[in-house]
């Protein structure tokens, strides 16, 4: 695959990421202030755990394309 299509993929991958950090990072606040208003949280709680796959995912992508860079930055070199 082209080296620059790797690094976009990487570039996004990393974007999304950190948005989702951003927003697991409000979700605890959020369900930490609900636990002291004596809230349910159980849905919200869903909704953090889903965050946390998704990021997850955009790390597994990450790694992806990194080891892909690894693989074409090889056979420049080989």
């Amino acid at each position: 695959m082209n080296k620059s299509i790797l690094l976009d993929i990487f570039a996004q991958a990393r974007l999304r990421a950190a948005r989702r950090d951003r927003s697991i990072s409000h979700q605890r606040a959020i369900i930490a202030n609900l636990k002291m208003e004596g809230v349910d949280v159980a849905e919200t709680e869903k909704m953090l755990s889903s965050l946390a796959d998704a990021r997850e995912k955009d790390f597994v992508e990450m790694d992806w394309a990194l080891d892909e860079l690894d693989k074409t930055q090889q056979r420049s070199v080989a």
